[in-house]
């Protein structure tokens, strides 16, 4: 007897049952849909002719339904993204490019700004305070001066040197005070010509008990500084990944002790800020998650074709994801509570 049909029909069956597991249907609203169809003939008729049309590609769609997540709240605000490159993840700006182009005003504030930070960074301050303004002058320099600068990482830098300024209680004794203040307004003129878009308020308003934040986010942002560092010696993160990861430490140490030390009249400001100190974590380490799941989504097929070599590559991005998920999420239920 002839049992090809037969045979036929298994297969299809089999197909349609198995869409539902794939990545391709995790992305693909429309696939998913088909894949759940009651009908096996009519599911695999309509599943077929959906991937075989022309305008099919999966590969967009999954960027597309990733980058929609990335809108969303808390991963909007996060300090910075990350991007693939040259087989490493880089820390990238979270909106890329300039509002207007670049220009010989742009290459001048930046030329000033890096010398203007080098410059004052040579103050002999030998406090608590004054150290930290040098330490937080020292990272401003070369990150104005990235081929890519990160406005929201600058904003961050200059907030808690304004901060600083502001409070002086004699801590910034023999420091240019001058040189200081032109130092911020060339920054307000950068960032306001050139990056209005990260002067924007945070898109999420976290209400986190500011007590909790005080008690838990700095041991907590110390554990993923580790599993980033780990990261970045497996050489699967560039080393700006952990760059970004010791700015917010620095940037939540400092308001973290304003939040301590404010008067009770201050005291809502200094929450505020560190409010949002951990929703730039928060989000930053969503955002990482999230580009790492999307990668290895997106590299299965060719893991399952080339089990060796590729399985080898990826073997540091599992490990990472495996790692660095559960902080994701804790610091999400942090900043959401």
């Amino acid at each position: 007897m002839d049992t090809a049909p037969d045979h036929a029909n298994k297969e299809q069956h089999r197909l349609a049952l198995g869409i539902t597991d794939t990545p391709a249907a995790e992305f693909d609203p429309t696939l998913l849909e088909l894949s759940l169809l009651k009908n096996s003939e009519e599911r695999t008729t309509r599943i077929l002719a959906h991937i075989n049309s022309p305008a099919y590609d999966p590969d967009r769609l999954a960027a597309e339904q990733v980058e929609a997540a990335l809108r969303g709240p808390v991963l909007a605000d996060a300090i910075a993204d990350i991007e693939h490159q040259q087989d490493q993840f880089v820390a990238v700006p979270v909106v890329r490019g300039t509002a207007r182009p670049r220009d010989a005003t742009f290459d001048q504030l930046v030329e000033v700004l890096a010398f203007t930070a080098t410059h004052l960074a040579t103050a002999n301050l030998q406090n608590r305070v004054g150290l930290e303004v040098i330490r937080t002058l020292q990272t401003y320099g070369p990150q104005v001066q990235r081929p890519e600068p990160n406005p929201r990482i600058l904003n961050m830098l200059a907030s808690g040197l304004t901060a600083a300024l502001a409070s002086d209680d004699g801590a910034l004794d023999g420091m240019d005070k001058a040189g200081f203040a032109a130092l911020l307004g060339d920054h307000d003129s950068l960032i306001r010509a050139y990056y209005p878009e990260s002067l924007r308020p945070l898109a999420f308003t976290s209400e986190a008990d500011p007590e909790l934040l005080v008690k838990e986010l700095n041991a907590a942002m110390a554990e993923v500084a580790k599993v980033l560092e780990t990261a970045t010696d497996d050489g699967v993160l560039h080393p700006s990944v952990s760059n970004a990861q010791e700015i917010l430490i620095r940037m939540e140490e400092g308001a973290r002790r304003g939040y301590i030390t404010a008067s009770p009249a201050d005291k809502p400001a200094a929450a505020a800020t560190l409010r949002e100190t951990a929703v730039r974590e928060a989000g930053y380490i969503g955002r990482i998650t999230k580009r790492l799941e999307h990668h290895v989504a997106m590299h299965r097929d060719y893991v399952a074709e080339n089990p060796g070599g590729a399985a080898k590559n990826l073997a540091g991005v599992y490990y990472l994801i495996e790692k660095l998920a559960p902080w994701a999420k804790w610091l999400w239920d942090l900043v959401t509570s």
